[in-house]
């Protein structure tokens, strides 16, 4: 599984080579006109797959994890069935939070697993500036607590292009779900080694949007890679169906800490999507 760094927002495009080599346009947001006819072309080829497949509508948490548990479980490293369970759990919970279009339940969430708002989040005028410009949100340099910053950027993620990226629904045909198990002793990007799986490149094409992590873990991967030499880590793909119809895949790259028996969140990637598309900021 390669592994690309993440573009933080603001990114306008950087390529990376996934899979065997293939070039991928990592964007934040973006417009067709910018992007080259051969891509939209790809893109255009797997929605007309993407719609083809069966969905079922988003309910809860639990409806979700069995959509997940569908999968095919792709090159298992050393990491039991049961542990694998958890992985999904925390992302079917994600889903269901997200598909809620609630920022409130989302940072409850968040706060009763033990995660926080990173130090100093969004305090730095730089980084302020460039929320309020690249993401067309209300003006928040008069807002001062960071929970309120984050709720209008969730917010505006769920309002913008008809909520194309709220999830209201998910593909449960198996292939329409993709489970990865590897270790890892580096930071981990979320795009899969999709060769030989039934979509193929139909998973990633060739555009990525990588989302931004608000939200910082007790344990981080990089203190759980130089505690144990090592991190086991799973990559969980699904292909949504947004509020507006537009059927998209989602990559989330999630790590083990084996301490607490706990998984997080690490990455979050919308992939071979050609209609502007908002991030799912986490």
């Amino acid at each position: 599984m390669k592994k690309p760094p993440l573009p933080i927002a603001g990114v306008v495009a950087v390529l990376v080579l996934v899979g065997v080599g293939v070039a991928v346009l990592l964007i934040p947001d973006p417009p067709p006109s910018v992007l080259p006819q051969e891509v939209l072309d790809r893109a255009g080829a797997s929605q007309r797959v993407f719609r083809k497949l069966e969905a079922e509508p988003i309910t809860n948490a639990e409806n979700v994890f069995e959509i997940l548990r569908r999968g095919e479980i792709q090159k298992p490293a050393s990491i039991s069935k049961q542990n694998i369970d958890g992985a999904l759990r925390v992302a079917a919970q994600f889903l269901a939070l997200r598909a809620a279009g609630d920022p409130e339940p989302f940072i409850t969430w968040k706060k009763e697993r033990g995660l926080r708002l990173h130090a100093g989040y969004l305090q730095d005028e730089k980084v302020r500036r460039r929320y309020t410009a690249y993401d067309k949100m209300r003006d928040l340099k008069a807002v001062s607590d960071p929970e309120d910053i984050f709720r209008a950027i969730f917010q505006d993620e769920m309002a913008r292009y008809d909520s194309r990226a709220r999830p209201t629904q998910l593909v449960s045909e198996p292939k329409g779900v993709l489970i990865q198990t590897f270790s890892t002793t580096e930071p981990v990007g979320s795009l899969p080694s999709v060769a030989g799986t039934p979509l193929a490149m139909h998973w990633i094409g060739n555009v990525t949007r990588c989302s931004q992590r608000h939200w910082a873990p007790p344990t981080p991967l990089e203190h759980i890679i130089a505690r144990d030499g090592h991190a086991a880590g799973a990559a969980v793909s699904v292909i949504c169906v947004g509020a507006d119809g537009y059927r998209f895949p989602l990559h989330l790259a999630l790590f083990h800490d084996p301490q607490t028996n706990l998984w997080w969140i690490e990455a979050a990637c919308i992939a071979n999507a050609t209609k502007p598309m908002p991030a799912m900021n986490f």
